[in-house]
């Protein structure tokens, strides 16, 4: 029997973990995957910290049209991450001509698009000093004092491996350097802005949590109070394809995670053993047997003895004593009206400056019983001592 509850529990907590992990596989078949820099994505190379701290600062930011072909002239700031496709050549030049007449613009790891190199003169630049010292993350540090309340060094979002190279670009200066390599650099164009972040200075959703959050103030400088901004991943603007190429990545079926992963298959295996669990408690193996002999049974008798032993070594046999010394004071203190709970010596005394005290024969008797009782009498001198308690109360007809 002990054996078929063991073997039920052991079935119900398979059934239990195969429930957990379909739980795990159909939450995590629920929740989206996102591209890096996402702005809804909530992992720590996602956006969404960067548009919820501008629309709490008033600013009102939206995303860029899916069938626009140009970027709209009303907008103030435009901040564009790394999408699925190369940025066109119309593109890139759409994108300078835009930032010209005084507006800002915000690019992230867009370092190795040629296009906006053509354009804006800013390359991506290796970091021979991070493969010479991989094992040390050199802070960030400011080249120029535009980040007034920032520490001396700041914790790059991830570790340095390009930054950017200004070498060709006009009228661009390094903000943030590692190792004097550039990884933030603003340009003016015409009357407007560009900001080139490399990945280390990239505004993410943990690099906002620590340092990058003192750069985002200083890029809002050009930007006019709650004008608009536009966040988005990049996708192509021009005429030939008017549908956003860079959507948030659709959501891993179910099946995907049953046969692709160790939770799906961890599932599957649950599934199983429990149908098989299922299959054989469902056939019938006929009514319980009899038992071929009776169980023996402990006597009345050993639990006396077993007792009496337990007894013997507690020493018991204090409480014993204490009983009938506290009985025998009872049936002396009901005849002279005495205390009972007078310690011995004073008992005594009461009893023999009473006013019709025992003979002295009889006291002495009584002070002898009740100092044995006191002195923790071995089980031979308790029996002797019950018997002298017994013959005094009887003699004074207490019994």
């Amino acid at each position: 029997m002990n054996r078929q509850i063991r073997l039920n529990l052991f079935f119900l907590l398979l059934l239990l973990l195969a429930v957990l992990a379909g739980a795990v596989v159909w939450a995590r078949g629920l929740i989206p995957s996102y591209p890096p820099y996402h702005p809804n994505s909530l992992q720590d190379d996602g956006t969404q910290a960067l548009e919820l701290w501008l629309q709490e600062m008033g600013y009102d930011v939206q995303p860029l049209p899916p069938r626009a072909s140009r970027i709209p002239q009303d907008v103030d700031m435009l901040i564009l991450f790394p999408g699925k496709e190369r940025i066109s050549a119309a593109d890139a030049a759409h994108i300078y001509d835009w930032v010209l007449p005084g507006r800002t613009l915000v690019l992230v790891d867009m370092q190795k698009e040629y296009t906006l190199n053509d354009e804006f003169g800013v390359s991506a630049l290796s970091n021979t000093a991070s493969i010479k010292q991989p094992q040390k993350v050199q802070p960030l540090v400011q080249a120029v004092p535009l980040l007034p309340q920032a520490p001396a060094g700041l914790k790059p979002s991830s570790p340095v491996a390009a930054g950017i190279d200004i070498e060709l670009a006009p009228q661009a200066v390094a903000v943030l350097k590692s190792n004097e390599m550039p990884v933030a650099v603003v340009q003016q164009v015409g009357t407007g802005y560009a900001w080139h972040l490399a990945a280390a200075s990239a505004p993410t959703n943990r690099a906002l949590q620590e340092d990058m959050g003192y750069l985002i103030p200083a890029i809002l400088r050009s930007v006019p109070a709650r004008g608009k901004i536009i966040l988005d991943l990049y996708h192509p603007l021009s005429s030939q394809t008017n549908t956003n190429s860079q959507p948030a990545a659709a959501a891993p079926s179910l099946f995907k995670y049953l046969f692709t992963t160790a939770w799906g298959w961890a599932a599957l295996l649950a599934g199983l053993m429990t149908l098989l669990f299922l299959i054989l408690q469902g056939k019938r193996l006929g009514p319980p047997l009899a038992a071929s002999h009776e169980l023996s049974r402990r006597e009345a008798a050993e639990y006396v003895r077993a007792m009496a032993q337990l007894k013997r070594r507690a020493r018991q046999r204090e409480a014993v004593a204490r009983h009938h010394s506290q009985r025998l004071r009872a049936g002396l203190a009901n005849i002279w009206h005495i205390d009972p709970q007078l310690p011995g010596p004073e008992f005594i005394s009461a009893l023999q400056h009473s006013s019709t005290p025992p003979p002295p024969e009889l006291l002495q008797e009584i002070s002898a019983t009740l100092a044995g009782l006191a002195s923790s009498p071995s089980e031979a001198k308790l029996v002797q001592l019950t018997a002298q308690v017994d013959a005094i109360l009887h003699q004074l007809g207490q019994d």
